[in-house]
Formats: structure tokens, C-alpha cells, sequence
């Protein structure tokens, strides 16, 4: 990759142990289920898979990625392949947190934005901040592991008393 990219770095611990989570995150295909931005993933063979997302004021990026690296309940590492729409790369990990809480989950994506400074404008403007995306995605995904489903305020009474 050239200089300009775009570098995000999250993490979070979950109460799960690293099979499940690394097992999770390898079933590409379930990720939309997982991530709200990701809105396919279709495996193409071992190693490659096609990635549909949602990019800014409703449009869709698709490109091949290709797993580089693959350490059974450590370590996922993936790229686009050379043409990409999105030219990018990451890793996750999985890291056991100190004293029996669980698993750490290590993100790291680097990525060019489509369309360069002007993209990554549009996408400003479209509140498509890939950092606060994983961010949430990492979230959901805790929420969802460690409480079977995701939080929601639904049914659920105001908490502020109506006015007279």
C-alpha cells in the first residue's frame, strides 16, 4: 500500500474464549450478521472471498480479498486482491485477556478510500467513519456472544415521566 491510506485500530475483550470467537469470525459468509456495514460475503475458495459493503449516501463497494494468514484461535489476516475497489488489508486476533475475563479481539484495517481525500470527505459527510463503524461492530459482536442477542430499548417504558 502507498502512504495514503486510512489506518483504524480497535479492540475489546469479550467473556468467550478464543475458539468460539475465532470459529465466529471465520464463518465469512455469517459476518453481515455480525457487522453492520458488511452487507455480503460470498466465499469463493479456501482463501478467497467477495466482500459487498455499504459506502456512502447508499452506494455499495464489492472487491476479492484473500486471507493471508490463518493461525486457528489467534490470528486472521486478509487483503483485497490487486484491481480491488477497496485496496485494503487487516488482521484480527485473538488475544486471552488477563485473568480468565475472556478474549481480547485485536482489529487492524488499512485501507485506501474510494475517490482518495475527496472519499474520505463524502464518507464524513455521510457519517461512514470506518473507525466508529468497527467500533460499534465490535460492540454488537460482544453483545451478541455474551448475551445471545442484541440490546435493544424496545417495549421498553420512557425514562422520563410524561408531562402534564
Amino acid at each position: 500500500m502507498s502512504s495514503d491510506f486510512t489506518e483504524v485500530r480497535k479492540a475489546i475483550t469479550i467473556g468467550c474464549d478464543a475458539h468460539a470467537l475465532y470459529t465466529r469470525w471465520r464463518q465469512l459468509e455469517s459476518l453481515p450478521q455480525l457487522f453492520s456495514h458488511v452487507k455480503s460475503v460470498t466465499v469463493l475458495g479456501p482463501t478467497l472471498s467477495r466482500w459487498t459493503v455499504e459506502g456512502p449516501a447508499g452506494s455499495e463497494l464489492t472487491w476479492d480479498s484473500e486471507i493471508v494468514e490463518d493461525v486457528p484461535d489467534r490470528t486472521i489476516a486478509w487483503r483485497s486482491l490487486q484491481g480491488a475497489e477497496v485496496d485494503s488489508e487487516g488482521v484480527v486476533e485473538f488475544v486471552p485477556a488477563p485473568r480468565g475475563q475472556g478474549t481480547e479481539v485485536h482489529v487492524r484495517l488499512r485501507y485506501h478510500p474510494p475517490g482518495g481525500v475527496l472519499g474520505r470527505a463524502v464518507a464524513a459527510l455521510f457519517h461512514k467513519n470506518p473507525a466508529a463503524q468497527i467500533g460499534d461492530d465490535l460492540r454488537r459482536l460482544k453483545q451478541l456472544v455474551e448475551l445471545g442477542r442484541e440490546p435493544t430499548i424496545l417495549g421498553q417504558p420512557a425514562a422520563r415521566a410524561e408531562e402534564a
